[in-house]
């Protein structure tokens, strides 16, 4: 069994090229992409649904998550395309993000949320009403860039922005010094100034499986599962998360991970169409699973 104490890192590193599916450092005992049939998309998994990952107690695993920028509908649910009108080139684009777009996955763009979720993952032995501890021991970007978005009257402000009702996705590309990493946002549109912000990368969520028979919606919170922010998760690791088995229902699962939240105490940016909800984008993380009563 490796020592997860050898994976652990406080910062995010930037990748010169996008970790695409089982490229790159895996340094988990265990490896789950995020391929079609290995995660959910606008839902929650539920007691009915069958793990896609089984591991051991204290077994370490790497997870690759996925973004739904460039996915939505309202992008034109073509991230090749929708990256490209941002300068990416097509190897620059994650393969799982675009075998996502284009396959038959079951999302009601109505009714489902946007969030694409990795899992579920069973652990072998685990009980319903088991006490779950997931500790992140490292986070690794799988591409230098992410979005910040606003639509549909909703995030933080869903009665005012976006003002214009139109959705508003920015794109925002990574940049590391030695300050660390940091996002880069223009000014307005075609503005030639633009405004750095540090990111500090965190799970968007994790969780167990529903009890129910039916998938919850992939917006929390949910009784089985959590929204990590900026503020409870400040560094890109060692953040230890618990949670409790539901009956019926003990596996787990992890979806898209963000870099900043607009709840910086002093961010160092504004933007005249309104505040973001985060700069999201599709880390690779490394975690262990440990359980008890």
């Amino acid at each position: 069994m490796t020592d997860p104490t050898l994976l652990r890192t406080d910062a995010a590193s930037l990748p010169s090229v996008a970790l695409q599916p089982g490229t790159g450092a895996i340094p988990g005992e265990a490896y789950l992409p995020a391929r079609p049939d290995e995660v959910f998309w606008g839902r929650l998994p539920c007691a009915t649904d069958a793990p896609v990952l089984t591991i051991r107690p204290g077994q370490t695993v790497t997870i690759d998550t996925l973004s739904h920028e460039g996915l939505l509908e309202d992008q034109g649910r073509d991230p090749a395309a929708f990256f490209a009108g941002h300068g990416v080139a097509r190897e620059g684009v994650l393969d799982d993000l675009v075998a996502l777009a284009a396959s038959a996955h079951p999302r009601d763009p109505v009714r489902d949320g946007p969030h694409v979720v990795t899992g579920p993952i069973a652990v072998e032995g685990a009980l319903p009403g088991d006490l779950l501890t997931i500790e992140v021991l490292r986070l690794d970007l799988r591409v230098p860039y992410g979005v910040i978005s606003n639509r549909h009257g909703r995030g933080a402000l869903p009665g005012e922005y976006p003002a214009d009702g139109r959705t508003v996705s920015v794109f925002a590309p990574v940049e590391e010094g030695p300050d660390g990493l940091r996002g880069r946002i223009p000014f307005g549109a075609g503005a030639e100034r633009s405004a750095r912000f540090p990111l500090a990368p965190f799970l968007g969520l994790m969780g167990v499986a529903a009890a129910a028979e039916e998938r919850p919606h992939s917006v929390p919170p949910a009784p089985s599962a959590a929204t990590s922010t900026s503020s409870s998760s400040p560094r890109a690791a060692a953040s230890t998360c618990p949670f409790r088995f539901p009956e019926r229902s003990p596996t787990s699962a992890t979806r898209t991970s963000h870099r900043a939240t607009g709840r910086s105490p002093s961010p160092p940016w504004r933007r005249p169409s309104g505040p973001p909800s985060a700069s999201t984008s599709s880390p690779r993380t490394a975690s262990h699973a440990s359980t008890g009563a």
